[in-house]
């Protein structure tokens, strides 16, 4: 893992703050021309499998940069508190520290991370992925 000083840190913040501004505008812009092939069913159950385990995509092309994987995983464990847990399938795998697992709730439920409140997503140009047993499921259009 790399080690940052504070400047480096608020820059890379920042970077990475500015490449999720411009993947949502950038998506959005597409979603307006065009018609996606899935849509979402269901509501939410509360379960909180996924909040257990948090999945943040990231492209194959990209795994094989491991310095630009280490500043994700620095970034997503300094602000949102997560814990690292590994590679698989298209995602780097995060244990959230605000997940109580015994009451089934978020400690933080009123402010938790973006990446929670849009679980889950569609992604333009990819299939959902759902965890087995989520109460959500996927339509095509």
């Amino acid at each position: 893992m790399l080690r940052y000083n504070n400047n480096m840190f608020k820059l890379t913040c920042k970077f990475i703050k500015w490449m999720i501004i411009f993947d949502y505008y950038f998506e959005t812009s597409f979603k307006k021309l065009f018609k996606n092939r899935y849509k979402l069913e269901g509501n939410c159950q509360m379960c909180g499998m996924c909040c257990e385990l948090i999945g943040v995509a990231v492209p194959d092309w990209l795994v094989k940069k491991k310095k630009f994987v280490s500043i994700i995983i620095s970034f997503y464990e300094k602000v949102n508190e997560f814990k690292y847990q590994g590679y698989q399938s298209k995602a780097l795998l995060f244990e959230c520290t605000n997940y109580d697992s015994q009451k089934h709730c978020c400690k933080v439920y009123k402010s938790r991370p973006a990446l929670c409140r849009a679980y889950p997503k569609i992604r333009f140009f990819e299939e959902p992925i759902l965890l087995s047993g989520c109460s959500f499921r996927k339509e095509t259009n």
